[in-house]
């Protein structure tokens, strides 16, 4: 150690300490074992006087010649003495080291666990934040629904007042009215009654459009939110009505997030909880125009509106409809509102838009179109070729929907 002190301390002086950089850490240990070989290093001679390891020579004044058998006795003590004060010090050095890495070693754990907690903190955060958020849009969403629900009945109670308003102007005049001043007055306040009720009317249906603008702003923030940007498209898996269980497939697109927002999300939420999973469309014979698809389990019959409940996907919001997405060929569209949907097989743009279906509480109300097939044509082709040849066999009557995706976009 001692002869290569010096091209040792001239290869470590190139290295310079940086306390700000973790690789630091080891130029400490280098520059403590650099101090320590820096120091004069002598010994104590077996006369008890110390010797430079450097200086141990024969030529030297303080060294006198001995006997051959003084000179080995004194070599073997000093290289004794020598060599157990180097391994102490090496020992001691070693353990320095040791200790001085492991410090850095345990702070360096130290920081990683720190480093982890302040991430795993920050996704918790952010998950709770995500959480608040979706439950006040469900929250919204609910009490959305329930006015515009409350504003539907309204308009129902006062659609009925005007019936039975006119019902009563064509009553013969001489159960009304005794007298021609008789009959002024009351056709005047008549008149009153009716325009006033017009007012109210339009009043309500102002309301009642401005709550379906609203819940259709709000479909279309989730929509975007949930399945990002359009175009939305869907797969289905069907095999048909026969012995064969070869699977084939149809590709539905989505109509616009402009024209029919409310229906687009409450389809896309059925099929992203898997509720039109292993149901079937119906094969029947009275109902060509359409192939009707239900809620359904294939393999029992029993069927599934009470998970479409649960799930809070049970139906629209409204009779949303667009006259830019009428019920042509190969559109989908609700029955109603839901959850039940149906392929057009033909034009149905006038049995199925507004006014067509007697179920609707309003002329205007129309079933919801929310999406066209795309790819594989040929298919609902032989699904509607099915329903033309359909038998009261229980598996003749009804296709198998084994599966259906939603496909990125």
């Amino acid at each position: 150690i001692s002869r290569h002190k010096s091209s040792l301390r001239l290869s470590l002086s190139y290295l310079r300490y940086d306390p700000t950089s973790k690789e630091s850490r080891s130029r400490i240990c280098i520059q403590v074992l650099t101090m320590v070989l820096a120091k004069r290093t002598s010994t104590t001679s077996s006369l008890g006087s110390e010797v430079p390891l450097g200086n141990i020579s024969p030529t030297n004044r303080n060294f006198r010649h001995r006997t051959p058998w003084e000179s080995n006795r004194h070599f073997s003590t000093f290289s004794t003495s020598t060599s157990s004060s180097w391994s102490t010090k090496i020992l001691i050095l070693s353990i320095a080291m040791s200790s001085v890495l492991a410090y850095f070693a345990i702070n360096g754990m130290h920081d990683a666990i720190k480093e982890l907690q302040i991430a795993e903190d920050i996704q918790k955060a952010e998950f709770e934040a995500a959480n608040k958020v979706l439950d006040e849009a469900r929250s919204t969403r609910k009490a959305a629904e329930k006015r515009v629900d409350k504003l539907d009945r309204e308009v129902k109670v006062l659609n009925h007042e005007i019936r039975a308003d006119l019902e009563m102007r064509e009553a013969p005049s001489k159960t009304l009215y005794k007298t021609q001043e008789n009959m002024g007055k009351s056709k005047q306040q008549h008149d009153l009654v009716v325009e006033w009720l017009k007012q109210r009317q339009e009043e309500l249906q102002k309301k009642t459009g401005d709550m379906q603008n609203l819940v259709q702003e709000m479909s279309r923030r989730q929509v975007i939110s949930k399945y990002g940007d359009a175009p939305y498209r869907v797969r289905f898996s069907v095999v048909l009505a026969t012995f064969s269980h070869h699977p084939q497939s149809f590709v539905v697109e989505m109509a616009s997030l402009d024209e029919m927002p409310n229906s687009v999300l409450t389809f896309l939420d059925m099929v992203r909880n898997k509720l039109w999973d292993n149901t079937a469309f119906a094969h029947e014979d009275k109902a060509e125009h359409v192939l009707m698809a239900m809620p359904m389990n294939y393999h029992t019959g029993s069927y599934r509106r009470h998970h479409f409940k649960a799930l809070e996907s049970l139906e629209v919001g409204f009779s949303e409809y667009s006259p830019d997405f009428p019920h042509e060929q190969y559109t989908l569209g609700f029955s109603g509102k839901g959850p039940e949907f149906y392929i057009n097989t033909y034009n149905n743009t006038i049995s199925h838009g507004p006014g067509g279906q007697e179920y609707h509480d309003l002329p205007e109300d129309a079933d919801p179109c929310f999406g066209k097939v795309i790819e594989g044509r040929d298919v609902v082709d032989k699904l509607l070729a099915m329903t033309k040849s359909a038998s009261r066999d229980f598996k003749s009557r009804f296709s198998h929907i084994m599966k259906v995706e939603i496909l990125s976009s």
